[in-house]
């Protein structure tokens, strides 16, 4: 059993992985906020992480804590939470005696550069959340080397899953046409529609972290299936398992300086070196969710 600390454990990602961590017997310490979603843990931190250096050691830190409102324009709170805050708790960790740092980057750093999208090709980030996440990527090498510590980036593509509720306007665009679509009827994206994805369920995504623990380089990875599928076959999807007649208008898209309209990861190198294999295809995944959508309470 080991001591793992999981930031940003009450968001999406975050409180999935605490939770799986936490069923294979792992003592979790997490941060987050009580106001997000619960999580299984041992010890719970407020999202500054204030007090864990009274729990005095540990073993391995997975930070998924996060600025990842992707259309926020004040470049100074973005890297003073995705770049400073991360080092310093990568600093704080390793003075506990952290074994690896295993953090989450995201595919937003390859920018509008054309798919596949592999880890040893270039990054153009196009907005300021993505140039946040490839400092981060910067920071972290840098870190690493300085205290030789193992230092793993995920290049999370597009996560999807339930558990998303409270993100709102930043949920994955699968969960908002899946709400719309049970909740009015009628779905609403960019034209044409034909604009790919690599959609990713977070149960993968989750395996994929885990897996990390036993890789012990510092290294970069992309977390996604491999496949890009288009928003009008996700639609198509939806309108399969909904069981209602489904409307969908398409609206012009007031974001095409930095919108990615073609995303696919290149996963040779995680399915290499860490057996990672993606489990939940995209229509499974969609009709899942739908189908936990449908019954839940609230969405």
């Amino acid at each position: 059993m080991a001591r793992i600390l999981v930031t940003g454990a009450s968001g999406f990602i975050g409180s999935a992985l605490a939770n799986k961590l936490h069923d294979l017997g792992h003592e979790i310490i997490v941060s987050g906020s009580r106001s997000e979603r619960k999580c299984k843990h041992d010890y719970f931190l407020p999202p500054n992480c204030a007090g864990l250096s009274k729990l005095k050691t540990l073993d391995y830190c997975f930070h998924q804590a996060a600025h990842n409102d992707t259309t926020d324009t004040d470049e100074k709170y973005m890297y003073s939470i995705n770049c400073d805050f991360s080092l310093e708790v990568f600093n704080q960790v390793a003075n506990m005696g952290c074994k690896k740092i295993i953090y989450a980057s995201s595919a937003s750093v390859y920018g509008l550069l054309p798919p596949p999208h592999r880890e040893d090709g270039e990054t153009c980030p196009a907005n300021i959340y993505s140039q946040s996440k490839n400092k981060l990527e910067n920071v972290a090498n840098k870190f690493s080397e300085d205290k030789k510590i193992p230092v793993i980036g995920l290049r999370y593509f597009n996560v999807y899953g339930i558990g998303e509720q409270h993100k709102q306007k930043r949920a994955s665009m699968i969960y908002k046409l899946c709400k719309q679509a049970i909740q009015h009827g009628k779905v609403s994206i960019f034209k044409s529609g034909e604009q790919t994805r690599d959609w990713v369920a977070v149960e993968d995504i989750v395996d994929l972290n885990i897996a990390c623990l036993e890789y012990d380089k510092s290294d970069i990875f992309n977390a996604g299936t491999g496949v890009g599928t288009s928003i009008n076959d996700v639609i198509s999807t939806i309108k399969e398992n909904l069981g209602e007649p489904l409307e969908v208008e398409y609206l012009d898209n007031p974001f095409t300086l930095f919108f990615q309209n073609h995303t696919k990861a290149h996963i040779g190198k995680a399915q290499e070196l860490l057996n990672y294999k993606p489990k939940v295809d995209i229509k499974t995944g969609v009709k899942n969710l739908l189908e936990k959508m449908k019954k839940a309470s609230s969405l």
